[in-house]
């Protein structure tokens, strides 16, 4: 049969007797061929030139002889494992599934020669072990994701990303995010200090003895604590300390409580009455001076003084 160009309109009852009529012979042409639906096994079909419309009935075939293959490669192609379960095949093998419930990749591929291939031929994503998936580039493993979490190519196993502020957990396997680590910095404190007396010189009272000034990285902070530690105690009364701040020749008192020293006491943490921050005048500025003034002694006076104080951001 041959020049088949015209409308024919042929009962699926007869098909099958065409196909056998027609065992390899050819029907070309350039029009629209109606046949209704194929049944059988297709050999008496080699060729159809034009558009073809209807249902092509085929058998369920096999992974090493697919229902729908190629003259030259007849063990490469289409069947049907079961219902509703679709396999290709390639050289007498299942390569890749179609079903209900999704699509599944049957080769495990490998760092070299990823099983799923973006563009090249050696990067992609390869099955590595039970329930790990590797990827690669350049034909080297760069990145692996299993059970225990993501272990690039380098570097430890990580399995958790953490919005934890106080990174409390001390983990090697999460990371924490950026809020998380910016929280975290911004809320320890930065601390400078004070000495105005070495280990045997007597305290005694003085006004801006020693200062600091706030250098870049402190502007915009407040002070939130202050420490002071004899090296020999006094007796009798309490040894009072007040920070100043000086910013363009203007002075005001950082503190609204003294930090005291009781008497026979080697710190501060251990006085009766706390130290109390004036909120308005805690901000600190670049530039800013903060002296430490020694307002008052103990009758006995103690000697050494160390002073410590911390600023956070607000």
């Amino acid at each position: 049969m041959s020049n088949y160009t015209d409308y024919i309109p042929v009962p699926r009852a007869s098909v099958v007797d065409i196909m056998e009529a027609y065992q390899d012979s050819t029907i070309s042409g350039t029009g629209t061929i109606y046949m209704g639906n194929f049944y059988g096994n297709g050999a008496g079909l080699t060729s159809v030139s034009g558009v073809v419309r209807g249902t092509f009935l085929a058998d369920d075939g096999g992974v090493d002889a697919p229902s729908y293959t190629f003259t030259n490669d007849t063990d490469t192609g289409m069947y049907l494992n079961s219902v509703g379960f679709l396999v290709f095949s390639a050289a007498g093998s299942s390569v890749f599934n179609i079903s209900s419930t999704g699509m599944r990749i049957l080769m495990a591929g490998s760092a070299a020669i990823p099983a799923i291939r973006i563009n090249e031929t050696d990067s992609g994503f390869y099955y590595e072990a039970p329930n790990t998936i590797g990827v690669s580039t350049s034909g080297t493993s760069r990145a692996i994701f299993s059970d225990s979490g993501l272990t690039l190519q380098n570097g430890t196993t990580v399995n958790k990303i953490s919005t934890d502020t106080t990174l409390s957990g001390s983990s090697d396997t999460t990371i924490p995010t950026e809020k998380a680590v910016k929280t975290y910095v911004d809320d320890k404190p930065v601390a400078f200090g004070f000495i105005p007396h070495e280990a045997d010189d007597a305290i005694a009272t003085a006004s801006g003895i020693v200062g600091v000034c706030i250098p870049q990285h402190m502007g915009g902070m407040n002070i939130s604590r202050i420490v002071a530690s004899v090296h020999v105690p006094g007796t009798t009364g309490t040894t009072d300390l007040q920070l100043r701040r000086n910013r363009a020749g203007a002075d005001v008192d950082i503190l609204s409580t003294k930090c005291t020293i009781d008497s026979g006491e080697h710190s501060s943490v251990t006085a009766a009455a706390s130290f109390v921050v004036n909120t308005s005048n805690d901000d600190l500025e670049e530039g800013d001076i903060i002296y430490l003034d020694i307002d008052a002694t103990q009758t006995t006076p103690p000697t050494g003084l160390t002073v410590s104080v911390s600023a956070v951001l607000p």
